[in-house]
């Protein structure tokens, strides 16, 4: 099976990401795979990659994908490629409050809140004690259950692709296609799972989804996608690519250096295009 691979637009890449899962099936069979139960989505699917101006729950909770379910659950899914200690458990807590406080209370009926199911895929950090982790509310001393109102969900796609040992595992196969970072990795993933459905779907609607380049840059160049890496970011990816020897404090190699992470590239690809570069000119 043909998987046409890009080095740019890669399957974790968040424009990608947000356009593959506003398909409904898809993103139901996510959100089944990712929370650990059948979960039936009704109504459409609310993506930042196909949002609408009047689409009142992404304006009000900016994530990448939600839905309701039939139960009148919100679940959502992020994809995140950098991992920061801190900031990406801060992060977790902040979104849940905002899915709940960002939802009307009439009456005091406080009862009335629709339970909110948070997910964020973790595509860099590795060395997990588990692939999936769970946050929730519970009482400290007993561990019990303290409110069904929020769940936190991390997914680690590397230690998710080192401990599934199940080839037909829903939660595997998503694993190992957001896991892709090359050519080589992508055929092997097509030869692995061009027998399983989900597979050549994720292929298929890959493929789509990078013919039409154009399109993506208008969808990453919205106010959603570019704000996503803010200026605290990139004053932190300067940092390191310094601590690495490289782009070491100049203001063109650091502006480059910028440009490079915003249009999605991860730190090491930025940097090697930018030593590259350097060796071309000289």
């Amino acid at each position: 099976m043909d998987f046409k691979y890009d080095d740019y637009y890669r399957p974790c890449h968040d424009v990608v990401f947000a356009i593959t899962f506003a398909n409904k099936p898809l993103f139901t069979r996510l959100c089944s795979a990712v929370y650990g139960e059948k979960i039936s989505i009704v109504g459409e699917v609310h993506s930042q990659a196909v949002k609408r101006e009047n689409d009142a729950l992404l304006n009000a909770i900016r994530f990448d994908v939600l839905a309701v379910a039939d139960t009148e659950q919100i679940f959502t899914i992020d994809i995140q490629r950098r991992y920061k200690k801190g900031r990406q458990e801060r992060r977790g807590a902040y979104y849940m409050c905002r899915a709940v406080s960002s939802q009307p209370v009439s009456e005091m009926k406080y009862e009335e809140l629709h339970p909110v199911h948070i997910a964020f895929i973790l595509t860099e950090h590795k060395n997990t004690p588990k692939g999936v982790r769970k946050v929730s509310l519970c009482y400290l001393d007993t561990g019990e259950l303290y409110d069904d109102l929020i769940e936190l969900v991390l997914v680690y796609v590397p230690t998710v692709v080192r401990e599934h040992m199940v080839p037909d595992d829903d939660l595997y196969v998503f694993s190992r296609f957001f896991a892709i970072e090359s050519m080589e990795e992508a055929t092997a993933y097509a030869n692995e799972f061009e027998e399983n459905d989900l597979g050549r779907e994720l292929i298929c609607m890959y493929n789509s989804i990078v013919a039409t380049h154009q399109e993506l840059k208008e969808i990453e160049n919205s106010p959603y996608f570019t704000q996503r890496l803010t200026e605290a970011q990139l004053a932190e990816v300067r940092a390191e690519a310094e601590a690495k020897g490289e782009a070491r404090g100049e203001a063109k190699g650091a502006n480059r250096l910028a440009e490079l992470i915003k249009k999605g590239y991860d730190l090491d690809t930025a940097l090697k295009s930018i030593k590259e570069s350097v060796n071309t000119n000289q």
